[in-house]
């Protein structure tokens, strides 16, 4: 089968490699779609604990071709599906008490384990999804980062009609603020340094700034009548966010951290500590947020506006390439049979 190969730091190739075989409790998928996501940007960079060879990507969808269990009865050969991509050990703290996100011990298909940028990508079945008929196999890729905007919303304390301020536009920043408004904000703020990427956000109904060269703390005191944003979300991870997120947001407001930062970033907690403010980390996602995550999409389509390109497999390390040069890109999209 084709797959992309990550053989080193700037090494992905395309190649012809053997099709996975499946073992007991696994599903075969032929994969459909699979999408880039900054985690496949920083593996190629060499920033990630990928050890190669590795066949990365985690998000995607596909169909079962192949499958090995005692029960049959709810998944079988033919049926569209996505998967969850943790492997979780079952057996921790975090595991025992139903927080898998956070397992001591979690690891990650097309990070840790072959993944799908392929052909075919074996599963285990308990983290299979079937695909509802109106949700397209296209559409159904983009569920993996959905979750995670999912989980970091229900996570936070946003109600109805709050004023809400993102950093970062790219996916997962542009999945936050449609998730926000779908769930009730009044206002979502959204900014980026990149161009494309602003306008991108305005065309999907969100109120973006680049905020490069802007005084954008002044824009949403303006916005907000002096108040600042009730919740902020950092989905940059960048130590510029961090040093003005505390400033954007409000009194007793909340700091949804979203973003993984490279470093340790430096936070303003006097700002912290005087205004009182809520700060609380979220991590992927769990089971629930998946299901969330697909009647989401199913009910609003227009989620997929967020998709830009959709490439083949051999364009895979230019459109990487095109990421870290911030170039007129959002969400790409690999259709894997083009």
């Amino acid at each position: 089968m084709k797959a992309i190969v990550y053989k080193g730091p700037e090494k992905l190739y395309l190649e012809n490699i053997e099709k996975p075989r499946i073992n007991k409790g696994e599903a075969l998928i032929k994969v459909s779609y699979a999408g880039i996501c900054g985690t496949d940007v920083h593996i190629f960079e060499g920033k990630y604990r990928t050890v190669p060879p590795m066949v990365i990507g985690h998000e995607f969808s596909g169909e079962i071709v192949e499958i090995k269990c005692d029960r049959k009865e709810f998944f079988k050969v033919g049926d569209k599906v996505v998967s969850r991509p943790t492997i979780i050990c079952g057996n921790c703290f975090a595991c025992k008490n139903g927080y898998f996100n956070v397992c001591e011990s979690l690891k990650m298909i097309g990070i840790d384990f072959d993944g799908a940028f392929a052909e075919y990508v074996k599963v285990p079945i308990n983290t299979l999804y079937k695909i509802p008929k109106r949700i397209s196999l296209k559409q159904a890729s983009l569920i993996e980062p959905l979750a995670v905007a999912v989980h970091s919303i229900r996570n936070s304390d946003l109600r109805v009609g709050d004023d809400v301020v993102i950093f970062g536009a790219g996916p997962i920043g542009m999945l936050l603020g449609l998730v926000a408004k779908i769930s009730g904000a009044s206002s979502v703020f959204i900014t980026d340094i990149n161009d494309f990427r602003v306008k991108k956000a305005k065309s999907l109904g969100l109120d973006s700034l680049n905020i490069k060269g802007k005084n954008f703390l002044k824009y949403i005191q303006e916005k907000t009548l002096d108040k600042m944003a009730d919740i902020s979300f950092d989905a940059a991870g960048v130590d510029a966010t961090a040093e003005i997120i505390t400033d954007a947001t409000r009194i007793k407001g909340q700091i949804v951290i979203v973003s993984t930062y490279k470093e340790v970033p430096r936070f303003n907690l006097f700002s912290i500590l005087f205004k009182e403010q809520k700060v609380i980390g979220t991590r992927i996602y769990l089971d629930e947020d998946y299901i969330k995550a697909l009647a989401l999409l199913k009910k609003h389509p227009e989620i997929e506006k967020i998709v830009t390109n959709i490439i083949s497999l051999k364009e895979v390390q230019n459109y990487i390439r095109a990421i870290i040069n911030n170039e007129d890109v959002l969400k790409i999209l690999i259709d894997v049979n083009f």
